[in-house]
């Protein structure tokens, strides 16, 4: 009796141990439809928010810069029924003249890297981000994604970032994702939060 005793406190014990571990693991955040969960491998996402436009209060406009030549390695190609041209780690369109950046075509897929670029971690697999452009390395090339809500960056790019308000709360637009300037160990950051809807 006393034996059996022993092994049902164990018993509960383990499981008590077990359910303390997996609360310390998993840790969800949720308010007005934005969900993630942050875990030691990385973030996994649930869903991410999607804002209506006509909710956006522009604080300030797009800084950009037509540019009238690209470098001579440039790359020119058709994706999707569009013309675009990918110089220096960019997505650029030809317009009125001159070069404008465009939002990243997700999808794409490239044999090399920009140089500048940086190796980061989403969903719990590496991924290289540079001025707003992630890639995932497929097949030994490098394809364009979106990243998850939950996902840090460093920088964002200088050029072609609005900062934009919604429900009072500040945030920057890049390529239809939402960022949120957060403090960290590594000074401030950026974190994608949403997304804006069409």
């Amino acid at each position: 009796m006393k034996t059996k005793f022993i092994i049902v406190i164990l018993f509960f014990s383990i499981l008590l141990l077990n359910n303390n571990s997996f609360a310390q693991r998993w840790h969800s955040v949720g308010r007005g439809g934005h969900f993630h969960r942050r875990y030691q491998s990385g973030i996994k996402m649930v869903r991410m928010h999607r804002f209506p436009r006509e909710r956006v209060v522009i604080v300030s406009e797009k800084r950009f810069n037509p540019i009238p030549s690209l470098s001579v390695e440039y790359i020119s190609f058709i994706y999707k029924g569009k013309n675009y041209f990918y110089s220096n780690g960019l997505f650029y369109d030809y317009y009125d003249n001159n070069y404008r950046l465009v939002t990243t075509p997700i999808g794409v897929r490239l044999s090399i890297l920009p140089g500048g670029y940086y190796s980061i971690v989403i969903g719990g697999l590496p991924h290289y981000y540079y001025k707003g452009v992630y890639y995932k390395p497929v097949d030994n090339q490098f394809e364009t994604v979106e990243p998850l809500v939950g996902t840090i960056v460093s920088d964002l790019p200088a050029e072609n970032i609005p900062e934009v308000k919604i429900n009072g709360k500040k945030y920057y637009e890049l390529d239809n994702l939402l960022y949120k300037a957060i403090k960290t160990e590594n000074g401030i950051q950026y974190e994608v939060v949403a997304k804006l809807g069409d």
